[in-house]
């Protein structure tokens, strides 16, 4: 269950925040989480989701016209995630042709980091944690 079905996302843009979720859920969770998150086991705080929407959104404003197919967008979404909460890798890690040419990788990189870190806050219905 997505608990943004209710908001008017084209499908590359609901992929890139699933994306985006999941990456985080991998990265900082528990081993269980992405299949909890999928199960709707547990759930982004509304709040939380927002943030994360509104700051996808804007990654995909400025980048989404250069981001060619879906696997493409997907590992935008996966890099736009670890690149902003420093995980040693991201963007920046990409051989040039990931994303066509070392100055968009680049570019991205540099707009990520300009967010800063994000925490997904989770709701498993007895708990709340931030990632």
């Amino acid at each position: 269950m997505n608990y943004y079905d209710d908001l008017t996302l084209s499908d590359d843009e609901r992929d890139f925040v699933g994306q985006y979720i999941h990456t985080g859920l991998w990265a900082d969770s528990y081993p269980e989480a992405m299949s909890d998150y999928a199960n709707g086991d547990i759930k982004l705080e509304a709040h939380s989701l927002k943030y994360v929407m509104v700051d996808c959104l804007a990654f995909l404003g400025k980048f989404g016209c250069y981001l060619d197919g879906d696997a493409m967008r997907e590992q935008a979404a996966h890099d736009f995630y670890l690149t902003r909460n420093g995980h040693g890798t991201g963007f920046w890690d990409r051989d040039a042709n990931t994303y066509g040419s070392s100055r968009l990788r680049d570019q991205m990189d540099k707009f990520a980091q300009s967010f800063g870190p994000n925490e997904l806050e989770i709701d498993t219905g007895e708990y709340r944690y931030d990632v």
